[in-house]
């Protein structure tokens, strides 16, 4: 047994301490005591494990481990997609992203926004008012001069048909205001006006005085003011809006006095009444001006001055009476056989074949222009006396002819006239010369012998869906168009004066006789395409006078006359009648929807004759 020796302890500590440094990266597989961070961002967490003293705690190093690196893998792929989502957005911004929202739809432009404008109050009221004005003005000077075209040598001094005029200084001012406030926290102002707008109502001048519920005015407004009536069984229309003027709301203990003093403004409608049953029918009033008759559709095919004392005061609608009058034309005046011919002036004809007239009793027509031949029943109506005609269309007003030629009968035989009737020929024909007798051209001057061919006394009433039974007329004049008794003579009424009355009742209209076509009359096409039409389609009212309203006519004895419309080119009547337009009126047929227009004007000077009245009514009913 070895020996043992015992020795004192030394008090002096000689231990050596070493602080171990952590390694660079930390160790894998081998216990120790490594040092290991975790990078978070910026930030680092260092972690320090325990020592290995035993095989469990080994275990736990290596799951502690384990979770470390999971960690740090987590932590470096949420760095990495936080840099890549970063610089994505950056490239986004910076290539695609605008400021401006996108359009509503594609190639629609940005709207501009617009700035908004702080009204400023006034300096005239101060403190006491939040009121804004935006004013916009417009002052023009010009000079207007009314020159007609039409005129020629024949009415350049006169004075009626404004050829000669100076010019006129017009002085032209607009605005338009918009404010908007409140003044001493009891009026507010709400003004909107623009004297550009075409409407009155659609201008807005609204001020109103508010007071507090213990005083007794409660409600003054001036301008524009809205009317609302309690409901009640008396009251059963609404009260229309657009109302200009004063209204009050006052209050005395528990009842409310409202009172209104205004003028209503804007648009009227009109109310139409429909009449339904195997057809639909409205109702339409119109009024017609004397110097309206059918222009360029009406023709004598002889001069009617050859009826002597007859004219101008015969009636075409009298058959009895025209036939009397061409029995009293001597053989080489009475047409047998019309033959009717249109010249397109500047134009081409349809047929290169066809005649090449000359004007009878004008020297200075030459042959050369090709005519159009006319087809009765199809292209015109003729009255079984020959003497007068109808078109089916209105002849144009600077580029159409119109000329007739006939056959007479001499000895009881049909002949060619040539002094008289011309040459009927349909195609031309170089062995004789083919002259015809000129009924309408846009030459024609008052005076010249085909001037008074014209029949100026056909009003056009309306179309082949205008219903003859409903037809009531009446002839009127003075200021106020009122007056239907004539001034001077025997007939109670203008009706009766100028033929327009039943036999038996001079305050109506006598509309089996005075309403052309008649049901009686030949007014049958001829075409094979559609048997049974009617040549002329429209209806119109017929005087049974050619001159109806002249002073050698019917309105006669000291009546109102107008001699201007027989002795003046009808563009020349319509331009001197029309210089002063009221109004026009837009009507409407329900039967085939066939539209009317008509333009209702006022002639005060130099004639006193104003208006032809005539109301369309289908049937017996209340009109509103």
């Amino acid at each position: 047994m070895a020996p043992r020796f015992a020795r004192a302890q030394n008090p002096l500590d000689t231990t050596r301490k070493v602080t171990p440094q952590p390694p660079v990266t930390p160790p894998t597989g081998t216990p120790g005591t490594p040092g290991i961070r975790l990078r978070l961002g910026r930030d680092t967490l260092p972690l320090i494990l325990p020592s290995v003293l035993s095989r469990g705690e080994r275990e736990s190093f290596r799951q502690a481990q384990a979770q470390i690196e999971a960690a740090r893998a987590t932590a470096f792929q949420q760095n990495m997609r936080t840099i890549m989502e970063a610089v994505w957005g950056q490239v986004a911004t910076s290539n695609f992203a605008t400021s401006t929202p996108a359009p509503n739809y594609p190639g629609e432009l940005p709207v501009r926004p617009k700035p908004t404008v702080t009204p400023k109050p006034l300096p005239i009221l101060g403190e006491y008012a939040d009121l804004g004005l935006q004013l916009d003005g417009r002052l023009e000077f010009r000079g207007e001069k009314n020159q007609s075209a039409l005129c020629s040598s024949a009415f350049f001094f006169d004075p009626v048909a404004n050829c000669r005029s100076a010019f006129e200084p017009l002085v032209d001012f607009q605005f338009a205001a918009k404010s908007g406030g409140i003044v001493a926290e009891r009026v507010h102002v709400n003004l909107d006006y623009d004297t550009q707008r075409e409407f009155d109502a659609s201008n807005n001048i609204s001020i109103y005085y508010e007071g507090k519920r213990s005083e007794f005015v409660q409600r003054l407004e001036v301008g524009n003011v809205t009317f609302q009536p309690p409901s009640s069984r008396y009251i059963t229309a609404g009260i229309p809006s657009g109302n200009y003027g004063i209204q009050a709301i006052t209050k005395i203990g528990a009842m409310r006095v409202k009172a209104i003093l205004a003028q209503q403004k804007g648009n009227v409608v009109r109310d139409r009444v429909f009449t339904i049953g195997d057809r639909t029918l409205q109702a339409i009033d119109r009024k017609i001006e004397d110097y309206q008759f059918e222009p360029r559709r009406f023709f004598f095919t002889v001069d009617p001055r050859l009826l002597g004392s007859a004219y101008p005061n015969v009636d075409i609608l009298d058959t009895r009476r025209m036939a009397a009058l061409a029995a009293s034309l001597p053989d080489t005046l009475r047409p047998t056989k019309i033959f009717l011919y249109r010249l397109l002036i500047g134009g081409q004809p349809p047929n290169p074949n066809g005649p090449q007239f000359r004007i009878i009793g004008n020297p200075r027509s030459r042959r050369g222009q090709i005519y159009e031949y006319l087809r009765e029943g199809v292209d015109y109506y003729a009255d079984p006396s020959l003497l007068w005609i109808a078109l089916v269309r209105p002849l144009a007003l600077n580029n159409e002819r119109l000329v007739v030629a006939y056959r007479v009968r001499i000895g009881g035989r049909d002949t060619v006239y040539t002094a008289t009737g011309g040459t009927p020929d349909l195609t031309f024909t170089d062995k004789r010369d083919e002259v015809a007798n000129l009924i309408w051209d846009p030459d024609v001057q008052p005076g010249d012998p085909a001037f008074d061919r014209e029949i100026r006394s056909v009003y056009r009433l309306g179309g082949s869906d205008l219903r003859r039974q409903s037809v009531t007329l009446k002839v009127v004049t003075g200021s106020s168009e009122d007056q239907e008794k004539p001034v001077t003579g025997n007939a109670d009424t203008y009706l009766k004066l100028f033929g327009l009355a039943q036999s038996t009742n001079s305050s109506s209209f006598d509309l089996e006789n005075r309403i052309w076509p008649r049901p009686s009359d030949p007014n049958f096409q001829l075409s094979l395409g559609s048997p049974g039409a009617h040549t002329i389609q429209d209806q119109f009212l017929i005087f049974p006078s050619a001159k109806p309203f002249a002073s050698n006519g019917l309105a006669v004895g000291g009546n109102p006359t107008n001699d201007t419309i027989y002795t003046t080119p009808p563009e020349y009547a319509r331009a001197i009648g029309g210089k002063r337009r009221q109004r026009c009126v837009d009507a409407r047929h329900g039967a085939d929807q066939a539209q009317l227009r008509a333009s209702a004007r006022r002639w005060r000077s130099p004639h006193p004759w104003h208006r032809l009245l005539r109301r369309l009514r289908p049937r017996p009913c209340v009109v509103q």
